[in-house]
């Protein structure tokens, strides 16, 4: 449920399996841009979400461990996407089509509760410049940074 101006929820939202939990947020005045405040960059059509192995970074203000206190900064972490086969074992109402895998398989690093709806991002080059490039937003997981159950995220 959205509290706001505006919100926009997924019309496909499907509470009992999490699929689709997006929205759009309309905000009620403009946002100034500093440095603290920038545009995300969004990916391309071309873009491959579905290349595994590859580096991603998590952030969100979630729980620093499972049932934990949520942090008081912001955090950012250093996780991996991984192909869909070794994430399997996470929920059995994964639709591939539109989440991805992403954390440490082998544990110790991870999103955790609170760190819902927050952005997945991969480093790429656009017009010849390094930029960070959102692929997805912080869904779910069992626990947090457990062993062989990295947590999903929608893109």
């Amino acid at each position: 449920m959205c509290v706001t101006l505006s919100c926009d929820s997924h019309p496909k939202y499907d509470e009992y399996y999490t699929l689709n939990d997006i929205a759009i947020i309309k905000l009620k005045n403009k946002i100034e841009f500093n440095s603290f405040i920038q545009p995300a960059c969004l990916p391309t059509n071309d873009h491959q979400t579905s290349n595994t192995e590859v580096d991603a970074w998590a952030a969100g203000w979630g729980k620093l461990n499972f049932n934990g206190a949520p942090s008081e900064t912001l955090q950012n972490v250093k996780l991996k996407i991984y192909d869909k086969s070794r994430c399997s074992q996470v929920s059995s109402k994964n639709d591939w089509r539109t989440q991805i895998c992403a954390g440490e398989y082998n544990g110790g690093k991870d999103t955790c509760q609170g760190d819902s709806g927050g952005p997945l991002y991969v480093k790429d080059t656009i017009a010849g410049k390094e930029k960070f490039v959102v692929v997805g937003i912080t869904s779910y997981g069992i626990g947090c940074a457990e062993k062989g159950y990295p947590g999903l995220k929608k893109f």
